[in-house]
């Protein structure tokens, strides 16, 4: 495996933009954040009742992922277009339906109006504002009833917001009126119970975004939002009860977008940010102060599923695990699929959720960052193995050396406009021996067109699937002009797309995204020539560049010492060999209190239980196996943290009784391992992953972090004309005081803005 690979700006911008971003005189950029004031007990604790239609995805409206893009033909007045963009409903009843959100059964109409109730599963909600899409046959008039209130209103549009306060509320019923489009079913596509909230232009008065993410993985990443507000309008009033600001909740939705003019008068939107509300907010009168960080934050309950597994389990489940148990949803968060190739066997700590997130990525050597869609992504950060290969070259096996950065010459051929009289060209050799490295020469000629019998082809395939955002193809002295890039995962095209060549250099800036092979079609020369392939990268490399016009002040280079060793400590357990005491206490037990939860202060296995009753001096032992459906106390279930034990027949009265645990304790051999790469130098302290078993596992780790302690040197500019495109654990070329370009890895991006990015600043460190 060699080790770091590039995250290319993960978020992709115009060359219109990027040209602005570079000009001396930037045009207008504005700022815009986003509130979703949102009941979210409400909003995921909804039940909605009725009489609907078959067609109906009852759940959906509520469901913030959920969109009707797809609607049916429906024998109802006025609602069925012609344009193509209407579905005929499935035929049978196992065919799965497009989401088409709440239908009623009942056509409404003045004489008979269905009602759509939605009932919370928590009674007493509090909601601030409601927002709804009724689709293309809206009510005209309808009215909203809770516990409480009934309040009506009307519309003219399918889109309706409003900030009236529904309090107390066990329930919402929705009653519509007469129908925008004659008799029509009763719909709602969605619903939120709240509103959101839009602050921008001069309303908005100052933003600052930190990123932090660490190349290694040692820290968590951070995403930090605070924004102040113009408040002189009271609209933020924590005096007053019915006031926005007091509905607002820690965890509501945050998103930041940044909009900028460019030089034809377009406008380009870039996201900033897409973080939660923290639960500090301050009115301060003339002014309103906010902080939002991100979902990490909110990841503070604590796993303790960690089982020891002589066998193993895959790296991608146990990580999956982990963000299940932390309730996130399987579309809020991104594995990398070579997680799937990782087995591991030590059970994972007694931990928050994020910090078990954070020490399995460390020990699979993964870079691991919230996005700016509010997605945790895991990703490797290292290249595995590639291969390359061909089936239609002209001197066998020399394709194979494209991914080695090898001296390539090339041979005298009656190609058209291919042949060099400057000393450059060699000619073949008589008897075939002592053959100089050509790289990729096709067997196929192109036609007097440019075109081939057989297009050539050339195959980069990984040893496992991985993500990168950049190929790079080096031609020889000739090029062609078009091609076609295929990617495949397991054998399936995944995706292909056309690439015109301009070059000899042809640097493709593309997401292939979770492929274990590419493969390279040429679909079009110059007359009469072959194709020639020199390399093909994949190695680190931007497009971003900071160069000394976007520096406002000399940058601080920190210059690193040199890395003697690096030192990782393995944690290597063994089950004991006799059973032993691993928990001891007094449980008051009855037939109302007859399960409970044991916590462990250290790892084991559970297996036996013994009872002592208090009562009359008597003695009772009872010792079960784990799992054991019998009479008395089991185990029902466990990890190596705890164990949930119940009894089968408890006795009616309170009694007191002590209860021992007898189960196996998992002991801990730490050896060392040792990674030597300088004579002198300095030492980082030792790294300690407990998840880090085997010798080899230990070795890539101390490969990959080695590559990062030998980083030359530490970049920190200050002040900067900031460009929120740029993102933590992206790669940038910063401009030295001597105009070379220094490959750094972005760890910290600072943007402030106030009307203008002012006092922005970026924190990398050198590669190589």
């Amino acid at each position: 495996m060699k080790n770091h690979i590039g995250m290319i700006n993960m978020q992709a911008v115009s060359k219109k933009y990027r040209s602005m971003m570079k000009s001396d005189c930037r045009k207008l950029t504005t700022a815009v954040i986003y509130i979703g004031a949102i009941n979210q007990d409400a909003q995921m604790g909804s039940s909605p009742d009725g009489y609907f239609n078959e067609l109906s995805t009852a759940s959906a409206p509520a469901n913030p992922d959920e969109e009707v893009t797809k609607r049916y033909f429906s024998w109802e007045e006025n609602l069925n277009r012609l344009d193509g963009k209407m579905y005929f409903p499935p035929e049978f009843e196992s065919d799965e339906l497009y989401n088409q959100g709440i239908i009623t059964e009942e056509l409404s109409a003045f004489a008979s109006s269905p009602t759509v109730i939605f009932n919370f599963t928590t009674p007493g909600m509090n909601i601030r504002g409601l927002t709804i899409d009724f689709g293309i046959s809206y009510p005209k008039s309808f009215t909203v009833e809770t516990n409480e209130v009934t309040r009506s209103y009307e519309i003219n549009s399918g889109k309706f917001v409003t900030e009236d306060i529904f309090d107390n509320s066990d329930y919402l019923k929705i009653t519509p009126g007469e129908m925008s489009h004659g008799k029509t079913r009763f719909r709602i596509e969605k619903i939120l119970f709240g509103i959101g909230i839009t602050l921008g232009g001069k309303k908005l008065l100052k933003v600052a975004l930190k990123e932090k993410t660490h190349p290694i993985s040692l820290k968590l990443p951070t995403v930090d939002l605070s924004f102040s507000v113009d408040n002189q309008d009271r609209y933020f009033n924590a005096s007053a009860p019915d006031s926005e600001f007091n509905y607002l909740k820690k965890g509501q939705q945050v998103t930041l977008f940044f909009y900028q003019t460019l030089a034809d008068g377009t406008i380009e939107k870039v996201k900033g940010a897409h973080v939660a509300l923290d639960d500090t907010w301050k009115d301060k009168v003339t002014t309103a102060e906010f902080s939002a960080t991100d979902r990490f934050y909110q990841m503070d309950g604590i796993y303790e599923e960690g089982l020891w597994r002589p066998h193993g389990i895959t790296a991608y489940e146990q990580l999956k695990d982990v963000f299940l148990k932390a309730g996130l949803k399987e579309s809020e968060f991104y594995i990398d699929e070579y997680l799937h190739t990782i087995k591991l066997h030590n059970p994972v700590p007694k931990d928050t959720y994020a910090n078990c997130v954070l020490l399995i990525a460390n020990a699979c050597r993964c870079v691991i960052k919230q996005n700016r869609f509010y997605q945790i992504m895991v990703m490797a950060s290292f290249i595995p193995d590639l291969y390359t290969s061909s089936e239609d070259e002209v001197e066998p096996d020399l394709a194979k050396h494209l991914i080695e950065a090898r001296e390539v010459f090339e041979y005298f051929d009656w190609q058209k406009d291919f042949n060099a009289l400057d000393g450059s060209m060699y000619f073949p050799p008589e008897n075939g021996n002592d053959e100089l490295c050509t790289g990729y020469v096709s067997t196929e000629i192109a036609d007097d067109k440019g075109n081939f019998i057989k297009n050539p082809t050339v195959t980069m395939t990984a040893e496992v699937a991985f993500t990168f955002f950049q190929l790079t193809i080096y031609f020889g002295s000739i090029f062609p002009e078009k091609m076609i890039i295929h990617c495949f995962k397991n054998n399936e095209e995944k995706e292909n797309f056309a690439v015109e060549v301009n070059s000899e250099k042809c640097v493709i800036v593309h997401t292939f995204r979770d492929v274990d092979k590419v493969k390279i079609e040429i679909t079009k020369a110059g007359e009469f020539q072959r194709v020639y392939i020199r390399q093909i990268s994949v190695g680190e490399t931007s497009d971003f560049y900071i160069d000394r016009s976007d520096m406002l002040k000399e940058p601080s280079i920190e210059k690193q010492d040199e890395l003697k060793d690096i030192q990782v400590i393995r944690t290597i357990y063994s089950k004991s060999e006799e059973l032993t005491d691993v928990y001891t206490d007094t449980i008051t037990l009855s037939s109302d209190l007859k399960e409970f939860k044991i916590p462990f202060t250290e790892p084991v296995i559970p297996v036996t239980i013994s009872t002592f009753s208090h009562k009359d001096n008597a003695q009772d032992e009872v010792t079960l196996e784990v799992g054991a459906l019998d009479y008395g106390g089991v185990v029902v279930r466990y990890s190596n943290w705890y164990a949930v034990i119940k009894f089968i027949t408890p006795p009616e009265v309170s009694e007191e009784i002590d209860i021992v645990i007898k189960g196996y304790k998992l002991l801990e051999f730490n050896p060392e391992y040792l990674l030597n790469v300088n004579s002198t130098g300095y030492t980082p302290a030792a790294l300690k992953n407990p998840l880090i078993d085997s010798e080899k596992m230990a070795k890539d780790y101390a490969d990959w972090c080695a590559d990062y302690y030998k980083a030359r040197a530490e970049y920190k500019l200050s002040k900067v004309t900031g460009d929120p495109a740029l993102e933590s654990n992206d790669l940038a070329y910063c401009e030295n005081e001597d105009a070379s370009k220094q490959l750094i890895r972005v760890h910290t991006v600072n943007i402030k803005f106030d009307g203008a990015y002012s006092g922005s600043s970026y924190e990398g460190r050198s590669i190589k």
